[in-house]
């Protein structure tokens, strides 16, 4: 059974996503991990772990691109993937 509170959160990632999408029909879902929290409803530090602990997989819910001057590729979430994820897993 669903808890009421996953279910709702799964229904504001899904809103988050047609609102995103009617704003800016070139968006492609990613935003760089640091503001995905208030796209995704988790932490910076909740969704580090998800792709640590391998729960979220690299190229579904996120990606990992260079930035130019940048050593280290910086973690982008894919807001669109999490929304898949959240509701196949909720």
């Amino acid at each position: 059974m669903i808890a009421p509170e996953e279910k709702a959160a799964a229904l504001i990632v899904q809103a988050i996503q047609v609102l995103l999408e009617a704003a800016m029909p070139s968006f492609d879902g990613l935003v760089p991990l640091p503001k995905a929290e208030r796209f995704v409803g988790y932490s910076p530090k909740a969704m580090r772990r998800k792709i640590e602990e391998g729960v979220w997989m690299e190229g579904r819910e996120f990606q990992r691109r260079k930035t130019p001057g940048a050593t280290l590729p910086r973690i982008w979430i894919d807001v669109k993937g999490v929304a898949e994820w959240s509701r196949v897993n909720n």
